[in-house]
């Protein structure tokens, strides 16, 4: 019988990572990082523990893949809403926050709370990622915006950058959100109206309310 070709190879090879993915992912999410354990996991996927860490050699880097993808997946949605140039700046700006809003749905603050405490490496992965992130998709927006128009004119677009960063950062963390009664996503739409909102002209506000949400692929 002949081998598949490399990429069937490849898919075959990838196939289990991705299923433990898939399942850690859902515990993770659904029970915080502490309270999962590689046994539980192993039962759920109906694999001995020895095959699962043939692909994972411990619960902190199985966390580090699930976020890595899930990191991944928010990066290819902005950077698909920011190449598409049939949108102009108030629907790709709205697209690329609405992008962020659906993922962070999925992160409730709980389960923040519990990765900041029992894995900090792994959430300063995270910390790296929202500053480039931001820097670069979101100042590269605002300057274009700017540059069209779209901002009240006594408004610098780099300083709402690090305005916005620094919200982000500092709201947006397991410490800040522990303490509030509101979901992550709850917190994220109000930085979105105070943040975005207030910076755009009359008409531009009106543009990025207007705009239609599309749901990205």
């Amino acid at each position: 019988m002949p081998f598949p070709a490399n990429g069937s190879m490849t898919r075959a090879a990838d196939a289990p990572r991705a299923r433990i993915l898939d399942a850690a992912q859902a515990r993770f999410f659904a029970h915080g990082f502490s309270r999962v354990t590689m046994d539980a996991l192993a039962a759920d996927l109906g694999m001995s523990k020895k095959t699962l860490y043939r692909h994972f050699p411990g619960k902190e880097p199985l966390l580090q893949a699930v976020m890595a993808r899930f990191t991944r997946g928010i990066a290819r949605e902005m950077d698909r809403v920011l190449r598409d140039r049939s949108r102009d700046f108030p629907s790709r700006l709205a697209g690329i926050l609405d992008a962020l809003g659906r993922r962070l749905v999925l992160l409730d603050r709980s389960f923040l709370e519990d990765m900041g405490r029992h894995a900090p490496r792994v959430w300063a992965r995270i910390e790296a990622f929202r500053r480039e992130r931001i820097f670069r998709v979101f100042g590269s927006l605002l300057r274009e915006g700017a540059a069209r128009g779209h901002f009240r004119r006594d408004l610098d677009p780099d300083l709402i950058v690090h305005i916005y960063f620094q919200s982000i950062q500092n709201v947006l963390n397991p410490r800040t959100l522990a303490a509030l009664p509101h979901s992550t996503a709850q917190v994220f739409q109000t930085l979105r109206s105070v943040l975005f909102e207030g910076m755009l002209t009359d008409a531009g506000r009106r543009r990025l309310r207007a705009a239609p949400r599309r749901k990205e692929p």
